[in-house]
């Protein structure tokens, strides 16, 4: 459990809310959360569940550890993410067929992937690197001369990214060890 007050974390999501110029409205509207359990939130008269916290996170372009400290949900995230992750490293040499999506769209997935990661929101990161990287080997592998320089960074964006969501689980294991 948190150590933050239920008023403490209203105030970062009521920050982060303002920052991003959202209403109490809007933001309720594009997590999918209640306009009365936004407004209770920020006031700090009601501390968030889970799956809130994480919804009103993703709405504001950040990891919920940043809205509530000590939050493990991103780390279970990342931690279930591992065993398919590792498997599309381990199968990185064997051509798997074509890839699910087009380059323009693995492109834009690979330019998304750098920006939550950029901006510490690993959970994101943990939904969507398994696959992003399963196609971006399936790209360079059946990539058309002409397209493999294109191949190659959005191969290279992922693994940087899958890399990142690892470092972000042995850090969080680190920190709560040292505790």
């Amino acid at each position: 459990m948190s150590a933050d007050s239920p008023h403490e974390v209203g105030e970062r999501i009521a920050a982060r809310r303002r920052a991003r110029r959202l209403t109490q409205t809007s933001l309720a509207a594009a997590s999918h959360v209640s306009y009365a359990t936004v407004r209770a939130v920020e006031r700090g008269a009601r501390r968030p569940s889970d799956e809130v916290l994480e919804a009103i996170a993703a709405t504001l372009e950040v990891d919920a550890t940043q809205l509530r400290t000590g939050y493990v949900g991103t780390e279970r995230r990342v931690h279930r993410a591992l065993p398919e992750l590792s498997s599309m490293i381990a199968g990185y040499e064997i051509p798997q067929g074509s890839p699910a999506r087009r380059p323009d769209e693995l492109a834009e997935a690979s330019d998304s992937a750098v920006t939550w990661r950029l901006g510490a929101q690993y959970g994101r990161i943990a939904d969507a690197i398994p696959s992003l990287l399963g196609d971006a080997i399936r790209y360079v592998h059946t990539a058309r001369s002409t397209e493999h320089r294109a191949a190659a960074r959005v191969l290279a964006a992922a693994a940087r990214t899958a890399d990142a969501d690892c470092v972000q689980v042995r850090r969080a294991r680190s920190f709560r060890a040292a505790d």
